[in-house]
């Protein structure tokens, strides 16, 4: 028995590839499926810091639009 399983996505096409395969496996075994989206608030250099915490809001509010 499988549960519940954990899905890390980085938001890639490679990444979402797996996600028929977990379904099958979640139905299966009649599993619980979490799916997992990390975001990176730190910015790579100070000069971006202003424009990256601007994306990181944007996609925090993307994020919790899909779940």
């Amino acid at each position: 028995m499988f549960d519940p399983i954990l899905v890390p996505l980085d938001g890639s096409l490679l990444a979402e590839c797996v996600l028929p395969q977990v379904i099958a496996l979640g139905q299966a075994f009649n599993a619980k499926i979490v799916l997992l989206h990390v975001l990176d608030k730190t910015p790579l250099d100070a000069s971006a810091q202003f424009i990256d915490l601007i994306n990181w809001q944007i996609n925090k509010k993307e994020a919790k639009q899909l779940s």
